[in-house]
């Protein structure tokens, strides 16, 4: 078993040289590294299909950091919420940070969901995906656990088509006003 610092080298090596290979990933921790390489790697859009987003992994300040980096070179960030609980999403720096950007006319969009993600007759999933070709699918909501992949378009494209599917429906999905939350003007 490798230890979290080789899973790390491991990791930013398969996103680094964008390698098709699948990988397994488990726990917070080793999310985190994987999330991070995601954002890393991505060169123009992120989408996360995820229940807060701010209790765990993007509660992390090495997450809100490579999420801010991101937004920063110009990359576009989609996230879509299917558990939105304001009371929580209110004490993130995450989302406080995301708020900001709104304010600040960058490529950020926060939406809620009814919906629930699924793989076939599998339990819940939730997922990210960079550029149409690097992905992160938690087959395990519970115990995050993952299949990852830094360059398979073919699995990349279909959790694409499902995201922007539920996202752009006025029916399925609708914004977080995070601004309101954080009280930033709208300039």
């Amino acid at each position: 078993m490798k230890t979290i610092s080789e899973y790390s080298i491991f990791v930013s090596e398969l996103a680094k040289n964008r390698e098709n290979r699948i990988f397994l990933n488990s726990d917070e921790e080793h999310g985190l590294i994987v999330y991070v390489n995601l954002l890393k790697s991505a060169k123009k859009q992120i989408r996360i299909f995820a229940g807060r987003l701010c209790e765990h992994i993007g509660n992390k300040p090495e997450f809100v950091e490579a999420i801010s980096e991101f937004i920063e070179n110009n990359g576009q960030v989609s996230i879509l919420l299917n558990n939105y609980d304001e009371k929580i999403i209110v004490n993130s720096p995450l989302f406080k940070r995301l708020a900001y950007y709104i304010s600040e006319k960058k490529k950020v969009k926060v939406k809620k969901t009814e919906v629930t993600a699924r793989l076939g007759d599998n339990g819940q999933v939730h997922f990210a995906i960079a550029d149409d070709a690097a992905y992160r699918l938690e087959t395990d909501v519970v115990e995050r656990t993952a299949q990852c992949n830094f360059n398979d378009s073919t699995i990349a494209t279909k959790l694409v088509s499902a995201f922007d599917q539920i996202f752009n429906s006025e029916e399925y999905s609708h914004d977080i006003p995070l601004m309101n939350l954080f009280s930033y003007d709208v300039k």
